[in-house]
């Protein structure tokens, strides 16, 4: 017999057909042609043709309109949405709790005060806009271009100085820039969220230790030339006032590391957080 689903000759004593495995008579499956209509597939209806006469075209703007980009769909309102407030910066370092790209609370109109992330030219120009200002804060950049400026400009009188054999040069230059100098000192200190007084300690203590060898060293000298004391005491002197000297020096050093510190990402006592 004839397997009417495949049409392969099969015994007529086998349950299943041995081509397709269909039953040869517990169910009627439908056949291919049932299946699959045989019909003019180039002559099938166009399904674009078919769509409603109420749908809109491609393109075509429905009854409500076409909502612009960036519209709110769920209220309908066909505005785009306020982007919220918010304002970020790179910061100097990402470490210490800093990271790329902070929040930053408040960014003032005027750009050009300090503390901000500024050139050599900008420095300069904030060194004497902040002549005699003791408050607020200085970024690293700000502290250390205009430090450079000074060591220039006291290079350059010395070199007139000494062309001119005089010291006027450096004395007015050393005149004009200590009180800014000590200024931004201050607003460094306060930039990494120190106190300012730790540059007064560090100047008095550097200014007593000063004094103190001078007159030391210069009584020993005296008296050795003298006669009334032993050569051996006025290099006694110069060694303690060496020993002593320790002091202002890692006062020094202590200041050099802290002014070398980043800014703190954040407002603090002493202002708001640079940009």
């Amino acid at each position: 017999m004839k397997c009417k689903y495949c049409g392969a000759e099969v015994a007529d004593t086998v349950k299943y057909c041995t081509n397709c495995g269909a039953d040869m008579g517990v169910f009627d499956m439908p056949s291919l042609e049932d299946i699959v209509p045989q019909q003019n597939i180039g002559n099938a209806p166009d399904p674009v043709s078919q769509q409603p006469d109420d749908m809109p075209s491609l393109g075509e703007p429905t009854a409500s309109g076409p909502k612009p980009y960036g519209s709110d769909t769920a209220s309908g309102t066909g505005a785009r949405p306020e982007p919220k407030p918010a304002a970020f910066r790179p910061t100097e370092t990402t470490y210490g709790g800093v990271s790329y790209g902070a929040p930053i609370s408040h960014v003032p109109a005027d750009r050009d005060d300090s503390p901000v992330y500024t050139d050599f030219v900008g420095a300069i120009k904030l060194f004497f806009k902040n002549y005699v200002n003791f408050k607020g804060r200085s970024t690293r950049s700000e502290y250390w271009y205009a430090y450079l400026f000074i060591v220039i400009i006291n290079a350059i009188c010395n070199g007139f100085d000494k062309a001119l054999d005089t010291s006027m040069f450096g004395l007015l230059w050393g005149l004009a820039s200590f009180i800014p100098g000590m200024a931004i000192a201050f607003r460094r200190l306060h930039d990494i969220g120190k106190s300012g007084k730790i540059y007064v300690i560090s100047y008095v203590v550097a200014v007593i230790w000063a004094i103190i060898t001078l007159v030391s060293v210069g009584a020993a000298l005296i008296d050795s030339l003298n006669g009334t004391s032993a050569p051996s005491s006025f290099g006694a002197s110069f060694g303690v006032m060496l020993f002593f000297g320790l002091i202002p020096l890692g006062l020094a050093i202590y200041l050099i590391v802290l002014f070398c510190q980043p800014s703190q990402s954040t407002e603090n006592q002493y202002g708001r957080a640079p940009y």
